[in-house]
């Protein structure tokens, strides 16, 4: 995020098991961002192109009041091996 020109705000982390595996586990991260458009289209860009297997959910912008900034939130999920505490 922060390469990309996005700044981090909250997130949380949620990990569960993939049904029907033992070796995979989901961890969908929810966070919130501030930025400018082209920020974003550089961070989502960077997401698309990660060697790791990452979607994204849901992805909201809503302008501030500040010129040409956006209130960023984004829902990604995560594919990752290895076993989720229950």
């Amino acid at each position: 995020a922060e390469r990309a020109g996005v700044k981090p705000k909250d997130h949380s982390f949620n990990a569960e098991p993939v049904e029907g595996s033992d070796t995979l586990a989901m961890v969908t991260i929810t966070g919130n961002y501030d930025g400018s458009y082209a920020d974003l289209v550089k961070f989502v860009n960077a997401i698309d192109h990660s060697p790791r297997f990452l979607t994204i959910e849901r992805l909201q912008a809503a302008p501030q009041q500040s010129q040409g900034m956006l209130n960023i939130s984004l829902r990604i999920n995560v594919f990752v091996r290895g076993e989720v505490a229950q």
